[in-house]
């Protein structure tokens, strides 16, 4: 793992997954009879474990609102024949016309951005045809696999069935990761994450980790109205003693998942843990799904990842109305207790699809009518003057920004979080006397000004 960098901080992303066939497997696959004709249904186990079944013959629940998935890792190869018809395009842009025709600052990003090649190539491979397959040199499998789980067309008569394709999933491919060891940067993650909200995505996909935190980072994450499913990692540890991040950030829209096998015994061998840190499991040994060329049958906490995404999805079509708290309290609601994940987990369960849409289309989703408060505590020196600001959530959606600006404001000059300066730390120092206006935003869109003046000691 490379060091931070103060200019520009950069680590080589741990891509949480490994592989356990190393060949493309045969599309000829025989499987004999199942509820869905596609060639590698009856190798899916993970679906009669989730009760995926049920979940999905509950149709009546679903509405045609667009899920949208932002899939922020490797590149998504989006042209799979069992991904399309699940891809998110950008109707704002002309593709391949060299224009940046939304004016949001990426040329030709109709499928997505390559935040790590700075292009809308989104994906590279090698070969054509059949003998297609992922760059050796800029893997983007990993990435493609997890949109394969997530969205893979059902009876196509080919490849899988993906946990969310039976409802109006899109995958947005983000790639941050790249060349031969998956590195990235987070100041890439964090322009992703910003891209994603901005257009449309409501649950980011995060099969990576590392073990150095990044405040801001952090707080793009707290920031965002997105559900961010995050991996535990492969390393066989104890995160309570030794955490990594995003799945370790204790912040409200931020879930975290381990991984089980077919037999529901807990992946000892490689999956982290915390009983304090991590909320679940989800199957994640023996897991085929798409890539560059084919299919191939991969294992790591980045597999169980999509399966709660996938979920994550399924509750959503059944409530658009559910915010990323609401789905994270609906999720954490749908286990199955497992004696296995008892001291590994926080609930002590595995996810159960079909009780996460059953809760989801009952649930109410709580209406914040309250502003958040602000406090200026002011100390007067001779040479400077200084404001300890506190901001408090009232109505329970959660804090999602504060921001500041020099001057007499009102709420519409911020925004919606978009101007301003981000407030990070508590106490801001002048050495001149000054108006400043400081704003506080919840998650439920309520925002809340307070104009302050300050001045020095005479």
């Amino acid at each position: 793992m490379l060091p931070y960098y103060s200019h520009k901080k950069s680590f080589t992303a741990v891509l949480l997954f490994a592989l356990i066939l190393n060949l493309l497997l045969p599309v000829s696959a025989q499987t004999g009879e199942a509820e869905y004709n596609d060639s590698y249904y009856e190798k899916q186990w993970w679906v009669s474990n989730m009760n995926l079944p049920t979940a999905w013959k509950q149709s009546h629940l679903y509405t045609t609102e667009p899920v949208v998935i932002a899939v922020i890792d490797t590149g998504v190869y989006y042209k799979h024949k069992d991904l399309q018809g699940h891809i998110w395009t950008n109707s704002d842009e002309i593709p391949g016309n060299h224009k940046d025709d939304d004016k949001n600052g990426y040329v030709d990003d109709y499928y997505g951005w390559d935040f790590f090649n700075r292009d809308a190539s989104v994906y590279s491979s090698v070969g054509t045809g059949s003998s297609r397959q992922a760059d050796a040199f800029d893997n983007d499998n990993h990435g493609t696999h997890i949109a394969g789980l997530l969205a893979a067309t059902a009876n196509n008569q080919q490849g899988i069935v993906g946990i969310a394709s039976n409802v109006n999933v899109q995958i947005m491919c983000l790639k941050v990761f790249g060349g031969v060891n998956g590195s990235g940067t987070t100041s890439s993650l964090i322009e992703a994450i910003r891209y994603a909200e901005a257009n449309g995505a409501c649950i980011v996909n995060a099969s990576w980790n590392f073990d150095e935190t990044d405040p801001e980072l952090k707080q793009a994450i707290r920031e965002s109205n997105m559900l961010f499913v995050c991996s535990a990692g492969n390393n066989a540890k104890n995160l309570d003693l030794s955490p990594s991040y995003p799945c370790c950030y204790s912040l409200g829209n931020v879930i975290s998942v381990t991984s089980i096998d077919e037999t529901n015994e807990f992946c000892h061998s490689f999956a982290n843990y915390g009983a304090s840190c991590i909320h679940l499991a989800a199957p994640g040994k023996n897991i085929i799904s798409t890539v560059i060329g084919g299919y191939e049958v991969l294992y790591g906490t980045s597999m169980s990842t999509p399966m709660v995404t996938g979920t994550a999805a399924l509750a959503y079509a059944a409530n658009p109305q559910l915010s990323a708290r609401d789905l994270k309290q609906i999720l954490l609601k749908s286990i199955n207790a497992n004696p296995q994940l008892s001291d590994k987990t926080i609930t002590g369960g595995q996810i159960d699809s079909a009780k996460s849409v059953s809760i989801a289309a009952a649930y109410k989703p709580q209406i914040d009518k309250h502003k958040p408060s602000i406090s200026c505590s002011v100390t007067r020196k001779k040479k400077s003057v200084k404001c300890k600001i506190t901001v408090t959530d009232k109505g329970g959606s959660g804090l999602r920004l504060v921001r500041y600006a020099k001057g007499k404001k009102k709420a519409s000059y911020f925004q919606f979080g978009k101007k301003g300066k981000m407030l990070s730390k508590k106490t801001l120092t002048f050495k001149k006397n000054c108006v400043i206006t400081i704003y506080a935003l919840d998650h439920q869109g309520n925002q809340q000004i307070k104009t302050v003046t300050l001045k020095k000691k005479p």
